[in-house]
């Protein structure tokens, strides 16, 4: 429920054990360990630095097993559905993972993919060029002269080429004009193919005639007979590149089968990367390997526990250099645990700061809860979150947030009346006096007020809620400050505006004469003059006594600022309003369609498309809605007030896997 501490620990390690050593902290994953330039030891002693020369076969072994992951995982044939692709990591017990490391089945896999990959990216280039090979030559198939035969004489020139259709007539008349002669050579569409051939004096002429007509020059002189027999061997040969694709595909199925194998291998390979950059880049001596960083301080004992095991290295706690700040990492209670992806999105605290994630909580499923607004849309979101819960692999806290703040928005939805908006009422309630069906009755028993009926409520209601929201964040930067020792902030800067806040509200309240007596509401008026007076002279404590007044003056100016803070707040009305005014839209939609009696029971079935496309849209938005508005309102309104940020995150050493879970069997 807080920071956890974090403490600074040096590790000393010979090098023979070093590897290992690092490996077993690998595994644990507790230790994040510095680079040579962050740490003490060589800012102390420069002349440890880390070695020169940093690992490279295990980087290009990585690389390859990426690429050849990636060209096998087209040629799988089990293909997942919707749910499977939340869990697309498979499954592995320890003792397949230590076999397929061990072996060298995955690596001789990986040579054959990267065979049969290199071989169809040669056989599709190929079969590339053959095709645009034929293509160039389609025009020419009824030209029935030898292709080697048209070329330049000692006395004459032949050009071979396209040329624009409506260009035909003009360049004829113009090439007749120099002595050239003009042959088509097959079917005109947009472009004939044809051959000109003059004397190689008219040689520049003639080319440039054909080039002011937009003349496609292109050269024929190849071997091997007519363009309809060079078309037809180009086939055979396409047909047998064909054939070795194929060929190449079904030995890439065969090895798509054994792609875990490779799965496995390329997470190991990508974590000892991992690991050897990371001991590449430590401070070391001839005999000596020295591993500094961070620990949280209740893992220290099982640090101390690992280093033991090997007699050439030692753990020992350090101080931190002068203004060297320790990474952050925070640990709640599993209800709060999720939450803590509402704090890491914005920034992780400081080490002066609070965490706020338990304070946000009730908060953030409140205002979720109340922008959804729907018991209907809530029990959707929860039917669909526990469907993904259960398949989902990896991290599950942001799933959970959504599903503490569904199971809000189904208590929310229920005291208001809205269940799909007012799907019950508007399907269910009859015209004629008849007593209303049972899930009418149930509905309008948990009914507590309706939104709609009692707008000035709901407005209240909201306003209320934010200035608690932001009453109690100044009452948190309070109490924090207290435990600081910093009595002056506290006081002047936090208390002050407490006391002076509930001093004007109460005033106001009084005036309106709701629940406040007069006397007090007096009283708190005549008060509300002490705090303002405090932060007038006191919440500025720098620079001259013009700078303190003026700056205090206009810190007290600044007490509008809290209610357009308040006023915020009236966001969350407007978005339940706006959801459940869009689902009763719905509702009168097909409601509207089932009055019309379309025969053969379309109707009923054109009804259930509107309500069921309809209220699935409006939950998108509305999820959508509730989501962005109610971090908002932790971002811009609750943290400013005694939440700073800013911390670096934790980042201990550890193994990751991209393409397995490794199952502890």
């Amino acid at each position: 429920m807080a920071i956890v501490k974090i403490k600074k620990v040096l590790i000393v390690s010979h090098r023979s054990q070093a590897g290992e050593l690092l490996e077993e902290l690998q595994n644990a994953g507790i230790v994040e360990i510095l680079n040579s330039e962050d740490t003490i030891v060589a800012r102390d002693w420069p002349e440890f630095g880390p070695q020169v020369q940093k690992p490279r076969d295990t980087e290009t072994i990585t690389n390859s097993l990426s690429k050849s992951i990636e060209f096998l995982e087209s040629y799988c044939r089990t293909k997942k559905g919707l749910l499977e692709a939340l869990s697309p990591k498979i499954v592995v017990g320890r003792s397949q993972y230590r076999q397929v490391v061990s072996g060298k089945d995955a690596l001789s896999i990986l040579e054959k993919s990267e065979k049969c990959s290199s071989a169809l990216e040669l056989l599709g280039l190929e079969k590339e060029k053959i095709t645009a090979h034929i293509e160039t030559l389609v025009p020419w198939r009824e030209l029935n002269v030898r292709l080697e035969e048209l070329k330049d004489t000692q006395r004459t020139s032949i050009f071979t080429g396209l040329l624009p259709s409506h260009n035909i007539e003009k360049v004829t008349e113009q090439l007749t004009a120099q002595s050239a002669v003009f042959q088509t050579a097959g079917s005109p569409i947009n472009h004939t193919p044809c051959v000109v051939i003059c004397l190689k004096e008219k040689a520049s002429e003639v080319l440039k005639v054909l080039r002011s007509a937009d003349f496609e020059q292109i050269n024929l002189e190849q071997t091997g007979g007519t363009a309809a027999q060079i078309i037809e061997k180009d086939k055979h040969a396409l047909k047998h590149i064909q054939g070795l694709i194929e060929k190449e595909k079904t030995i890439a199925k065969e090895l798509a089968e054994n792609i875990t194998e490779l799965e496995i291998i390329a997470d190991h390979y990508k974590n000892l990367s991992t690991r050897q950059q990371k001991q590449a880049d430590v401070p070391v001596t001839e005999t000596a390997v020295f591993f500094e960083g961070w620990v949280r301080e209740n893992d220290f004992n099982n640090l101390k526990s690992i280093v033991s095991k090997y007699p050439y290295s030692e753990v020992s706690l350090i101080e931190a250099a002068k203004g060297e700040e320790a990474p952050i990492d925070i640990e709640n209670k599993p209800l709060v645990k999720p939450f803590e992806v509402i704090t890491r999105l914005h920034s992780m605290p400081l080490a002066i700061d609070v965490d706020p994630t338990i304070f946000l909580a009730p908060f953030f499923t409140l205002f979720f809860a109340i922008c959804l607004g729907d018991a209907g849309y809530g029990l959707v979101t929860i039917i669909a979150l526990a469907l993904i819960l259960k398949k989902i692999q990896g991290d599950k806290r942001f799933f959970l947030l959504f599903l503490f703040c569904a199971i809000g928005a189904v208590i929310f939805g229920a005291i208001t009346g809205s269940w799909f908006g007012d799907l019950i009422d508007r399907l269910l309630t009859q015209p004629t006096p008849q007593p209303p069906p049972a899930i009418v009755v149930y509905k309008n028993k948990l009914m507590l007020f309706d939104p709609f009926a009692q707008i000035k409520f709901f407005l209240i209601l909201c306003l209320a809620l934010g200035y608690i929201h932001l009453l109690f964040a100044v009452f948190i930067s309070f109490i924090h400050n207290l435990r600081l020792r910093d009595y002056i902030t506290a006081f002047c800067d936090k208390f002050s505006w407490f006391v002076m806040l509930n001093s004007i509200v109460i005033f106001g309240l009084s005036k309106t004469g709701f629940l406040i007596p007069s006397a007090v509401g007096k009283f708190f008026g005549i008060l509300a003059f002490v705090p303002a007076v405090s932060i007038l002279l006191f919440s500025c404590r720098e620079g001259g006594i013009a700078n303190r007044l003026g700056m205090g003056f206009f810190n007290l100016f600044s007490t509008i600022f809290y209610v357009g803070d308040v006023l915020s707040y009236l966001r969350l009305m407007g978005l339940s309003m706006v959801g459940a005014g869009m689902a009763m839209a719905i509702n009168i939609i097909a409601k509207i369609v089932l009055d019309i009696h379309i025969p053969y029971g379309i109707g009923i079935v054109l009804a259930i498309i509107i309500l069921v496309a309809g209220h699935l849209f409006n939950l998108f938005l509305s999820l959508l809605g509730a989501f962005v508005h109610t971090l908002r309102l932790q971002y811009v309104e609750f943290f400013p007030k005694f939440f700073n940020g800013g911390g670096r995150a934790f980042q201990p050493l550890s193994n990751n896997y991209k393409y397995i879970v490794l199952k502890e069997t």
